[in-house]
């Protein structure tokens, strides 16, 4: 085993991921959601420290009334990010049995029971990512994901990145669901 997967492995560990229950549902709890700010999000930080610097400078209030409302309207829109993928519960489902090489079908089920409406959501794995979809209040949208199969054998989804960019684009919310050992994984056949 290199260094590196050893590294990963050691903060994979670490990772908290949204717990699946029997029916193969993953539901997004509190402590499994991550937020960061995106590039845009770090430079518009960077232009509320310069517009702080500069009314603290000149002493002007109105400025500062303007720096500290903008942070406010920034830090709501994190918190709404986070909101956004709370309670969402996604179920997986496997398509049809393919030949090796050819592309595999996982269908997702994304549910939102709260009464709010969930936009831009979007859901990937290993490289491959489906188009944003907008959930609105206790709707199930469904999402068909294709992954490419290599060799013969069981082919799990593996890792499920469910995130989101709402409501200002100045952070990344995400939450991350291992579907592995649900029974509905995939098999594929050889050509014969």
């Amino acid at each position: 085993m290199r260094l590196g997967e050893r590294v990963l492995g050691f903060f994979a560990a670490f990772v908290r991921v949204c717990p699946l229950s029997a029916g193969g549902q993953a539901r997004v709890l509190r402590r499994a959601i991550y937020i960061l700010p995106t590039g845009a999000g770090l430079v518009f930080g960077g232009i509320l420290i310069l517009m702080l610097v500069g009314s603290l400078n000149y002493q002007n209030n109105l400025g500062l009334l303007f720096t500290f409302l903008t942070t406010a309207i920034v830090l709501v829109s994190m918190h709404h990010a986070w909101f956004n993928l709370l309670g969402l519960t996604v179920t997986a489902r496997a398509g049809p049995p393919v030949f090796a090489g050819d592309r595999a079908t996982f269908d997702l089920l994304i549910t939102a029971e709260t009464a709010c409406r969930r936009p831009d959501l979007c859901l990937s794995t290993s490289g491959n990512s489906a188009a944003p979809l907008d959930l609105e209040p206790g709707t199930t949208v469904g999402v068909r994901l294709m992954l490419s199969t290599h060799r013969r054998g069981r082919r799990p989804l593996g890792r499920l990145t469910l995130e989101t960019r709402h409501p200002l684009g100045l952070f990344r919310s995400w939450c991350y669901s291992h579907l592995i050992g649900y029974p509905d994984i995939f098999i594929v056949r050889h050509i014969e």
